[in-house]
């Protein structure tokens, strides 16, 4: 790749990720083009519609996911390296409101199978790092890797009512339900994030 085409190949990922990341999948070619400060032509001859781009994205987001879960495996406080996992699972979901759009409602056939193999990608060093909680005593023993999904889709509602007025809200229940996940503690972990206003 000629190194003007590379350069400008960046520039449109940069602009992607920040617009996909803050509009989620409604953001379009052309705001892309404008973002990065190209051409649209540029933008379209590289991805000739935005699944393409999209697809790139999520297979990066997925790729660093995964990585950050086998590092995490060398962390030697077994129950840390869990909770770090999740929660760095869930920032980068608040992050990225295309991320959370292309997982939780995937809009075409073909996303489903995207969606299988990121789980896929993911399972290995998830599944290693639950037993590996369990083996030391400090994971409640009837905890499952699939478990995680769920407590996902129920952060992700926090994160859609409350994204707007309190982005942080999440990280109070966050806190309260790794907390029901230990298999033992001596007191609750502090909540750093005040309840919402007004019920």
């Amino acid at each position: 790749m000629r190194r003007d085409a590379q350069r400008n190949r960046e520039r449109i990922l940069v602009a992607a990720r920040e617009l996909f990341a803050e509009r989620g999948v409604d953001a379009t070619l052309d705001d892309v083009a404008a973002r990065a400060g190209v051409g649209v032509g540029t933008v379209y001859r590289r991805y000739p519609h935005k699944d393409a781009l999209l697809d790139e994205l999520f297979e990066e987001a997925i790729d660093e996911l995964a990585t950050f879960a086998e590092a995490s495996l060398a962390e030697p406080d077994a129950w840390q390296a869990l909770v770090a996992f999740l929660e760095r699972l869930e920032e980068r979901f608040v992050a990225n409101r295309a991320l959370e759009q292309l997982v939780l409602d995937p809009r075409r056939e073909r996303r489903h199978e995207q969606i299988a193999n990121a789980r896929e990608r993911l399972r290995p060093p998830t599944v290693a790092l639950v037993e590996r909680a369990k083996a030391e005593g400090k994971l409640r023993p009837d905890f499952d890797a699939d478990d995680i999904g769920m407590i996902h889709r129920m952060l992700a509602a926090v994160v859609r009512e409350t994204r707007a007025d309190a982005p942080d809200l999440w990280r109070r229940y966050f806190t309260m339900i790794v907390d029901g996940l230990a298999a033992q503690r001596s007191s609750a972990t502090a909540v750093r994030v005040a309840p919402p206003s007004g019920g």
